[in-house]
């Protein structure tokens, strides 16, 4: 039974990524590009950040999103959408640029539960097998024996 513990966190991992995030429910507000920052990252990677500012209920806020290595599909000045939770607009995303944070924890447990599940299996054979061998070797010891 233990052994499809992996296996089951997999398929809950697989089934999580598929729900409908909670961020997919924000409110969506329209936000224009104010800065693109372009800053060498490390061992001299090019990065890209985009910062976007938005209003909610006549109160402007500042979207950061995440490094990019790769140009930003964006102008400086150019609309876009940003997603923000009601309860709190400060709390936000990007849904053309970023990904969706519960997103990314379905993604890091499944990728988890993956490597988990890799390795208990491997492990699983491996003792299989050694046990396999010390079977025949005991078997042709009886028979050299006997």
């Amino acid at each position: 039974m233990l052994a499809l513990l992996p296996f089951g966190l997999v398929i809950v991992g697989v089934w999580w990524h598929a729900q409908p995030a909670p961020e997919d429910s924000w409110q969506v507000a329209e936000g224009t590009v104010a800065q693109i920052d372009h800053f060498e990252g490390a061992r001299g990677i090019a990065k890209y950040r985009l910062k976007v500012r938005y209003t909610v209920d006549g109160r402007e806020y500042v979207k950061v999103g995440p490094r990019h290595s790769s140009p930003v599909p964006f102008r400086v000045g150019e609309e876009t959408l940003v997603r923000y939770d009601p309860a709190n607009p400060s709390r936000s995303y990007l849904p053309e640029s970023d990904e969706a944070p519960t997103r990314n924890r379905a993604t890091v447990l499944t990728a988890i539960s993956g490597l988990f599940a890799l390795w208990f299996g491997w492990s699983w054979w491996a003792d299989r097998r050694t046990k396999r061998k010390h079977k025949q070797i005991s078997e042709s010891r009886r028979t050299a024996d006997g």
